[in-house]
């Protein structure tokens, strides 16, 4: 299996998004506990070009 990491891209806004709420549930727990509402909240605030995505 080969693995490619790239930078990330406008179309993984959502993937990244989603990734961070569950990484830091403990900590968006104190507002919301659904993690896809808090990824949906966080979405348009990603910088893709702080990021990396593996594919």
């Amino acid at each position: 299996m080969k693995i490619i990491v790239r930078n990330a891209k406008n179309a993984n806004h959502e993937a990244s998004a989603l990734c961070i709420s569950e990484a830091f549930q403990n900590d968006f727990s104190v507002l919301c506990k659904d993690t896809a509402v808090t990824a949906k909240a966080i979405c348009s605030e990603i910088i893709t070009d702080k990021f990396y995505a593996c594919i």
